[in-house]
């Protein structure tokens, strides 16, 4: 049963997202809210496994929301549930700003709810290993331009030895997988090293670590 976050501010488009999530046996609406300063004191105290954010919202926009649930969980040592946020278009910048933000994908307002219902299914993919092939071809078609973070630098300071090691090896071209191998580490061991450097330095995904060191380059 996943247990599902809903933020979105417009009403009629919020009441057929519960009903499409209400209709699905694996699926649990726990929580939803118009206003995002609201949802960002709430969530972090629920037990929710995916969050639904549309990027339209009053307070902060979605992707604002993300990045501060983010920082949130991270703060209480725990990885943050995964984030799907919803806008008007999903064009190459608003992709590569909910990766930035911690979301893991990005399902267009007026897309079917069964694309949707998708994404909050595939939640477990959102903690797969990502390469960073698969965001190279978003950065080639936006209007990119790097936005390195301070706090980023600071935190990759303060990780422990084997955890900048792994850091170094992805940064220096290797997949998740061969640094595993470089590494020498058991499969359980590799996971609880990458869920600890993810919330050290405050991200939801590889995908957004990934992201955040080529910024950082």
């Amino acid at each position: 049963m996943l247990r599902i976050a809903l933020i979105d501010g417009d009403v009629a488009i919020r009441a057929g997202r519960r009903l499409m999530i209400d209709s699905q046996a694996n699926l649990q609406l726990v929580y939803e809210e118009s206003e995002a300063l609201v949802a960002l004191e709430k969530i972090p105290e629920l037990l929710v496994d995916v969050i639904v954010i549309d990027h339209r919202l009053q307070g902060l926009n979605g992707i604002e929301l993300a990045q501060r649930l983010v920082d949130a969980f991270s703060e209480k040592g725990e990885l943050c549930p995964t984030i799907i946020v919803t806008g008007s278009y999903a064009t190459p910048e608003l992709v590569l700003a909910a990766i930035r933000s911690g979301a893991s994908d990005v399902v267009t307002q007026d897309a079917p709810l069964s694309e949707l219902l998708t994404a909050i299914n595939n939640a477990a993919q959102a903690r797969s290993l990502a390469n960073f092939a698969d965001i190279q071809e978003i950065l080639e078609s936006a209007d990119y331009r790097p936005k390195p973070d301070p706090l980023f630098v600071l935190r990759i300071s303060q990780l422990q030895e084997t955890e900048k090691d792994l850091l170094q090896l992805v940064e220096d071209g290797s997949t998740f997988v061969e640094a595993k191998d470089e590494l020498d580490l058991a499969e359980i061991d590799f996971q609880k090293l990458i869920e600890q450097v993810q919330i050290k330095l405050h991200m939801a995904t590889t995908e957004q670590l990934l992201l955040a060191l080529h910024d950082a380059r």
